[in-house]
Order: structure tokens, then sequence, then C-alpha cells
């Protein structure tokens, strides 16, 4: 059985967000899309966290979400130290875990890197 990961990259040389990069797994992990494994840092490589909003949008990593019922921001990331996808919170301390956030509660606004402005809210 294939388990399709999805990714997207962020070309910084163009300013362009392209979603048609992926990685299958198998036994082993393959790159569809050669560009992204050339060596070099024009792209930053964003993974699906799984979770879609409440409109049906895939979050990805570097997306900016905002929750309906707290009127804030927040980029999503990759919390190596615990495996998993949060949310950063102005308190960096307490992170909060994408999966806890009711995904009917959570829309994509943008991206950090298309929308740097969302920070700022």
């Amino acid at each position: 059985m294939k388990r399709e990961i999805r990714f997207r990259r962020w070309a910084k040389h163009c300013s362009e967000m392209v979603y048609s990069c992926g990685v299958y797994l198998e036994n082993f992990f393959r790159v569809i899309d050669d560009d992204i494994a050339d060596g070099t840092d024009k792209y930053i490589i964003m993974q699906y966290t799984g979770l879609n909003d409440k409109n049906g949008n895939g979050i990805y990593e570097d997306d900016v979400v905002c929750c309906d019922w707290l009127k804030r921001h927040y980029p999503v990331f990759w919390d190596k130290n615990n495996c998993s996808f949060k949310l950063k919170t102005r308190n960096e301390v307490n992170n909060a875990s994408l999966t806890i956030w009711n995904k009917d509660e959570i829309e994509v606004i943008g991206n950090i890197h298309e929308n740097p402005e969302l920070l700022k809210s």
C-alpha cells in the first residue's frame, strides 16, 4: 500500500510556491521532482500536515492560520523535538499542537513566504 506524502516548495529565486513536488513512501523514499534534490538551497521544502482547514484546504508547514474564536494568526511549524506540527503562539514556551485544534475553527489565510505581513497580526 502506498501513502502519498505531499510537499510544496518555495522557490526563493523567483518567489513562487510550487505544489507539484512529491514523495511516495513504499519501502523507501523516492523523489518525484528532481529539482528539490539538486543539493542547492534555492528551495524551502514544506510538508503537508495531513490536516485540512474548515474550507478543505490542506495545511502545510509555514502556512499562517487564523482561529475563529481567538481571531489571531498563527504560523504552522514542525517541532522536531516533539515530532509534531504546531502553531507558534506568542508564548513560544507553550506552542500548541496542531492536532488539538478543531479543524472547523481554523482557516489557512496565507503563508510566511508570500504573506509575511500576516505575522504582525
